[in-house]
């Protein structure tokens, strides 16, 4: 597994859009336990979790269509800013954010180059496992869904967790296969266990509420709470030791017997680990793993130095899969604050909301808030007074679609305005810029 850095604190002004960066690959080494003493905590939170796909257009309809996910950005990106990030030399990758409640996921798919499929032989103790954990409001609806949308299983069904284990009693989970066999679990609280905002009560039927935590198997849980706890400061907030045959059917692993410990920042998800006391044949991360193939997954924290934290994290001797820090060169703000902007209604708010994110340091998810509260009075106007059309500017915009067969808004105000002609083929642009030019009959 891997983590991607990106600062809460975006410095300068937004004429230059700068997004402070690095990935690093989680340590098997000795973090003394004294820096959790001294110093604040490395990162605030969790912002989303990234899992490499091979194909987008497919990933994204299982998430949004059977998982309830909205996509919130789709972007494409290249460049040696990317490249050294990644450590991925010549790449161009295509991201798409979604999120599911208040928690997101970022799927990343590498048009060039194509990275290796998960192996087809993969187990849930294998290293390389993480899965998101997804709340569900009632289990044996939500198992009903997934078998409707023929999902592939990983565990034999659902399974809860028996009342002996009183950290765990209760729980019920689930675990499934995304299309590019990536684990998914389906999990439900009971009453007395889990965070309050998966028991709040609901006015809707929603049946996927959120994600409650990243789960990802390690070989040693005393050396990744030093890197966890000691040196990013995040709190461990809750352990439990799970085996028996419920546990061995929600893995698929013959004598499972795991030890578990939940671990939060400020904001965000969680970090679950997962160290199998048995069996312990699982296989190690593979060495030469890149951010392009498919059994990669990285977890995006909140920091509020990028350059702050590198320095602390090379002292503490971290291995770097980026080059470093790294600045891409569109600006102070990144491509995921870039992109909540541009749902901005009212594109003269852009600069002004982007100052505020840079002198307030607002976290990508507090950008959204923000653009959503900005965009309420002009949703509001809206859907309350539906502007009215002059007659003649609404007959030559039904005369326009006809002629170019293509939607067309006229926004008209005394005289002046603007008219939008909306195509998605380049064959309609084409054809659209041949009729304006009078080369096309």
């Amino acid at each position: 597994m891997k983590l991607l850095f990106r600062p809460n604190r975006l410095d300068q002004s937004v004429s230059a859009i700068w997004v402070l960066s690095l990935v690093l690959a989680v340590p098997q080494l000795f973090i003394q336990h004294a820096l959790a003493q001294h110093n604040p905590a490395l990162v605030e939170g969790v912002d989303a979790i990234g899992i490499t796909v091979s194909d987008m257009d497919r990933a994204v309809d299982f998430y949004s269509k059977v998982l309830t996910f909205e996509k919130v950005s789709d972007t494409e990106v290249a460049g040696e800013s990317y490249e050294h990030l990644e450590g991925v030399f010549g790449l161009r990758m295509r991201v798409v954010r979604m999120k599911l409640g208040d928690e997101f996921i970022e799927l990343t798919e590498y048009l060039a180059p194509k990275g290796r499929p998960i192996p087809v032989d993969s187990r849930s103790n294998d290293r390389w496992f993480q899965h998101i954990a997804i709340i569900v409001s009632d289990m044996d609806k939500a198992y009903a869904w997934l078998r409707q949308n023929k999902v592939e299983h990983a565990s034999s069904g659902p399974q809860r967790l028996p009342d002996w284990n009183k950290n765990a009693a209760g729980i019920s989970a689930f675990y499934f296969k995304d299309p590019d066999e990536h684990p998914v679990e389906v999990l439900q609280f009971p009453p007395d266990k889990g965070l309050e905002k998966w028991h709040r009560p609901r006015s809707n039927d929603k049946l996927f509420l959120g994600i409650d935590h990243t789960a990802i198997v390690v070989w040693d849980t005393d050396a990744s709470i030093k890197f966890y706890r000691d040196l990013l400061g995040m709190h461990v907030a809750g352990e439990s030791e799970n085996y028996g045959t419920e546990q061995e059917h929600l893995n698929n692993v013959f004598g499972a017997h795991l030890r578990i410990t939940a671990l939060r920042g400020a904001s965000g998800p969680g970090i679950e680990l997962l160290e199998y006391l048995a069996p312990r044949d699982g296989r190690p991360f593979p060495s030469d793993e890149q951010a392009s193939d498919v059994v990669h997954r990285q977890t995006v924290l909140l920091t509020r130095s990028a350059d702050a934290a590198a320095r602390q994290l090379q002292s503490s001797r971290v291995n770097f899969v980026s080059s470093g820090v790294v600045a891409n060169q569109t600006g102070q703000l990144g491509f995921s604050e870039a992109r909540v902007l541009l749902t901005l209604i009212d594109a003269n708010w852009i600069p002004k909301i982007a100052d505020l994110a840079i002198e307030r340091q607002l976290s990508v998810k507090q950008l959204e808030e923000l653009v959503t509260k900005t965009n309420a009075p002009a949703i509001e106007r809206d859907q309350a007074e539906p502007p009215k059309i002059d007659p003649n500017v609404r007959a030559a915009q039904m005369e326009m679609e006809r002629l170019l067969g293509l939607r067309v808004q006229i926004r008209d105000h005394k005289g002046k305005g603007k008219i939008v002609i909306e195509y998605s083929t380049l064959e309609d642009f084409d054809r659209v810029v041949e009729m304006l030019s009078g080369t096309r009959n």
